[in-house]
């Protein structure tokens, strides 16, 4: 056993060399495990610029040096410079500082740490995070809640709410009414049972209410006219005001330009466009359907649109995924083009190799496909890069990552997760070390298997 089995914590072999490191390894996770405390459980990527000591809980989705670590606790260990993870089992329990909260693991998930019990009485002041209360609960005082209170009304809650709190003193409509009196004008309560005809209620100046027909109704705000049912109203008499100094009769004449109308009532082109006249005043006009092969273009300050016959040959194209036969596409003068690919299949990769520098323990992502991963010789501490297996990341066959190792630098180890490494040549599979000055390239020739070469590789 190399490891304790509860915490994961690294043992001292007999012939291990530096043992300070792992003692100060253990301490270091000791002290993130004992009496937990995370900063933060919504962050994806490593902070810039963390303190010794600093515990995180990376979210769903981590990336970079958290990429894995979901959910697991990571503490910064400065003395190696690395990010520590350890990964979380049933019953352990965690405080989350920037929420003022405790989590317990179920060996699944992180949930709230919720404590068991009965409360019978609650008195004076304070605060409860996260306090949930089964069967029935009596209040004496007062409950002051600084969050959300979820309550179902239809089987939480007995009894009137006093009016003086919102309610209305009663469980029924009718004591209610008693209850709510009637000290201001519409504050009574009333019922309308099934009115025989439209009605309209009034509050009189005795706080009575008086419901009207709709013809009581007009006589009261002093309104002229009949209503007629049926499809539509029909008013006679005076006529029927919309502005100030227009005046509009139904069954009249067209409403002019000039006074927001379009001048015309009828198109008198079958599929025709009401477009704007050819001043600022003129009347508005008909304008004739076009082709299939035509698109509307304007036609200036003083003059009607006009069809104009399309270039090239199709329906017309819309800007959400159209499809485009044989285009004739220039070079963008700006933008990046995506999803295009050299001969229908494979994609356009880079003009050179893109650079990917790291100073630690690192495992390959999809977008180090096509790049080279650099170990600057500021780094003089053995490193291990792994290649993610296929079941993590499925790299298209083909793929080609290099590894450099820049004079100085620390050996490089590359490993590969699940999949299968064979060295060229010999055929040999396993782990491969990279010393200063040396370069390999990984490709990948099936699903689960890659291969690779290199100089100063063994």
């Amino acid at each position: 056993m190399t490891a304790t089995p509860n915490l994961e914590i690294n043992y001292l072999s007999s012939s291990q060399r530096s043992h300070e490191i792992t003692v100060n390894m253990a301490l270091a996770a000791l002290d993130v495990l004992v009496q937990s405390s995370v900063i933060d459980r919504d962050l994806t990527a490593p902070p810039g610029s963390p303190v010794d000591g600093d515990c995180y809980m990376p979210a769903a989705g981590a990336t970079g040096l958290w990429a894995g670590w979901d959910d697991y606790l990571v503490s910064w260990f400065a003395e190696t410079g690395v990010w520590q993870a350890k990964e979380p089992k049933a019953g352990w329990r965690v405080y989350i500082v920037d929420e003022a909260i405790y989590l317990e693991h179920d060996g699944s998930v992180w949930g709230s740490a919720a404590g068991g019990g009965t409360v019978t009485s609650v008195s004076g002041t304070g605060t409860v995070a996260g306090l949930t209360l089964t069967g029935t609960v009596t209040g004496a005082g007062n409950l002051t809640l600084g969050g959300t209170l979820s309550v179902d009304l239809t089987s939480m809650v007995t009894g009137a709410l006093p009016i003086a709190n919102g309610g209305t003193g009663s469980t029924s409509a009718s004591t209610a009414r008693t209850a709510l009196g009637a000290t201001t004008v519409g504050a009574n309560l009333f019922t309308v049972t099934d009115p025989s005809a439209i009605t309209f209620p009034r509050v009189n100046a005795d706080n009575s209410v008086t419901l009207l027909s709709d013809s009581a109704f007009r006589t009261a705000i002093g309104a002229g006219g009949t209503y007629t049912g049926g499809t539509g109203i029909t008013l006679t008499g005076s006529a029927f005001s919309v502005d100030a100094s227009v005046v509009y009769t139904v069954g009249g004449t067209d409403v002019a330009v000039t006074d927001g109308g379009t001048g015309r009532s009828t198109s008198t082109t079958a599929y025709g466009l009401i477009a704007a006249g050819t001043t600022a005043t003129g009347a508005h006009q008909t304008l004739a359907a076009g082709a299939t092969t035509e698109i509307l273009v304007g036609g200036g300050a003083s003059a009607l649109p006009v069809w104009t016959t399309a270039n090239g040959t199709g329906a017309p194209v819309r800007t959400t995924s159209p499809a485009l036969v044989t285009p004739a596409l220039g070079t963008p003068a700006s933008g990046n083009l995506s999803s295009c690919t050299a001969d229908g299949t494979n994609a356009i990769g880079f003009r050179h190799i893109p650079q990917n520098s790291q100073s630690t323990a690192y495992t390959t992502v999809l977008a180090d496909a096509g790049k080279h991963i650099l170990h600057p010789s500021a780094d003089t501490t053995a490193r291990t890069w792994t290649i993610d297996s296929n079941a993590n990341v499925a790299y298209p066959l083909g793929t080609a990552i290099t590894f450099i190792n820049q004079n100085a630098g620390g050996v490089i180890t590359i490993s590969i997760t699940s999949d299968t490494m064979r060295l060229a040549g010999a055929g040999t599979t396993g782990n491969r070390s990279l010393a200063a000055n040396g370069v390999a390239t990984a490709v990948k020739i099936t699903t689960t298997e890659w291969i690779i070469s290199g100089t100063n590789l063994t």
